[in-house]
């Protein structure tokens, strides 16, 4: 008891700091309720309701899942049978398994949800750990009910963890594509092919995150031209507002996002405190609006979407053989010229970062 005190106390003044900035910066108590209906949009959008079946193909994320969640609970088991006959290796094993049981459960609760080859790495390190003292139990462990000879308990237990670590090693690689980047590594055509890659690599992770090589979106890959112009013709101060859970679009734009979250998709804006939101964006005023779902948002943010309705126009489209993404722009805004290369208004004067009557690129071009 005397020790937990300390970890809390120690907890809540390391806390003490970032408690304060939720209460000068919109309230503690609105700051829960809104993680909370994240929480509860994002549960009901990714529920996984597949089972596993030798960790193959699709099944393989399923394996894992289930794989993750069954690791605390033998341990929680075990460790209870343990406790029960006084059987301890080393002094605080059990309470340290014990705590691992807990943080693995923690952790699987907050974060193994679907898409779930994405998220099972931010919940790995207690499963490894909790999935190492197990296999050391398969092999050292402790002493069953007598219902079968010692000698064939040990040998039965080894074989269960064998198969298990095989299939789910099996799962592994199907989750990470293990195949696909081994030939992408070049380590099968020897050390220069990987030198070579490494090379490649090298050049890609120097340039901008605009790299139209692969764009992380189709969304994006439609725009890319769009955000050509915003390099020419907008300041990099200016902000957009993205009606679709795309969060790639506005890194991808080089412009900060308007509101309180990144998109106005189903995940990451509030929709229960639209008048906060609406405060926000009346303040700071989004140049454009990129509407990806207009009827999901019309439905989720009614307000918001009235105040894009009431202040914002037509200005283009951005499309493809099979998407449009209509593109709006603020009323009130007084173009400063047009631009050479779209015929678009331009927003930024010429000499301000770029001429856009030149159709050099700007600030973020460079």
């Amino acid at each position: 008891l005397q020790r937990g005190a300390i970890v809390a106390g120690v907890a809540l003044a390391v806390l003490l700091p970032w408690l304060l900035y939720l209460a000068l910066s919109g309230g503690v108590i609105p700051y829960f309720e809104t993680a909370i209906e994240y929480a509860r949009s994002e549960a009901n959008a990714s529920m996984l309701d597949a089972w596993p079946w030798f960790g193959m193909g699709a099944d393989a994320d399923a394996w894992l899942f289930w794989l993750f969640w069954s690791l605390p609970l033998a341990s929680a088991l075990l460790v209870a049978h343990r406790w029960r006959r006084g059987d301890q290796r080393w002094p605080g094993e059990l309470a340290a398994v014990v705590a691992f049981v807990v943080l693995a459960a923690g952790l699987n609760a907050g974060f193994l949800r679907d898409v779930l080859r994405t998220r099972l790495p931010d919940a790995s390190v207690p499963a490894a750990i909790l999935g190492a003292w197990l296999l050391g139990e398969a092999w050292t462990g402790t002493r069953l009910p007598r219902r079968l000879p010692q000698r064939l308990q040990k040998r039965l237990a080894q074989l269960a963890a064998a198969a298990l670590v095989a299939v789910s090693a099996v799962a592994m690689s199907q989750v990470a594509e293990l195949p696909e980047r081994f030939e992408r590594s070049n380590i099968g055509s020897g050390p220069a092919a990987v030198y070579d890659r490494y090379r490649q690599v090298s050049r890609l992770l120097s340039l901008p995150h605009r790299q139209d090589e692969a764009p992380p979106s189709r969304f994006a890959a439609i725009l890319m031209p769009f955000f050509a112009y915003l390099d020419r013709c907008t300041d990099v101060t200016e902000r957009l507002m993205v009606t679709g859970a795309s969060p790639d679009i506005v890194v991808l734009a080089g412009r900060p996002f308007a509101g309180d979250g990144v998109t106005f998709g189903q995940w990451y804006s509030s929709a229960a405190n639209q008048p906060r939101t609406l405060e926000r964006l009346r303040a700071r005023r989004p140049l454009f609006v990129i509407v990806l779902d207009d009827e999901g948002f019309r439905q989720r943010f009614p307000v918001i979407a009235g105040y894009v309705q009431e202040e914002y126009q037509a200005f283009t489209e951005a499309r493809d053989d099979a998407v449009s993404l209509p593109i709006l722009v603020e009323r009130r805004r007084v173009p400063q010229g047009v631009d050479a290369e779209t015929q678009w208004p331009c927003f930024r004067q010429a000499g301000r970062g770029s001429d856009p009557r030149s159709g050099t690129p700007g600030i973020m071009g460079d």
